[in-house]
């Protein structure tokens, strides 16, 4: 009798039928240039790819224009560079309050106050020197 107590569930021959060692057998390798190839399209064909590629590109166009809709040609370098540090704060604020940061937690890269304030510090920073480098290059 078998382990689970029924003398017909467990025959071998109901159960097995004959097993040829052909599939266990290593296939031939692909060549290098094909195994590449492979790669980029399922990499290619994934559809997150595919959006980025698409909505990435859009939505940064977009930000200048709107940016430059906004602040006209004099002021389009330090409120495109505001508009995206508050842009950055802000993903980075979302991904906190909705739990996603959990997934980061093992990064090693600790969100403190100091670095989130770090971002827009420095980008007060480049605006400054950019602003100062305009300057004295219009007194020559």
């Amino acid at each position: 009798m078998s382990e689970s107590g029924d003398e017909n569930s467990q025959r071998k021959d109901d159960l097995w039928g004959p097993v040829t060692p052909d599939i266990w057998a290593p296939r031939p390798r692909k060549g290098k240039l094909r195994r590449i190839a492979n790669r980029v399209l399922e990499t290619v064909s994934s559809v997150s790819v595919l959006a980025f590629a698409i909505v990435g590109p859009a939505a940064f166009l977009s930000s200048l224009l709107v940016v430059y809709y906004v602040a006209g040609p004099v002021l389009f370098g330090p409120v495109l560079l505001t508009f995206w540090a508050i842009a950055i704060i802000g993903f980075v604020l979302v991904l906190e309050k909705t739990g996603y940061a959990r997934n980061f937690e093992n990064w090693g890269f600790r969100l403190t106050p100091a670095k989130i304030l770090a971002v827009p510090a420095s980008f007060i920073i480049i605006i400054v020197v950019f602003y100062l480098f305009v300057f004295f290059a219009r007194l020559h």
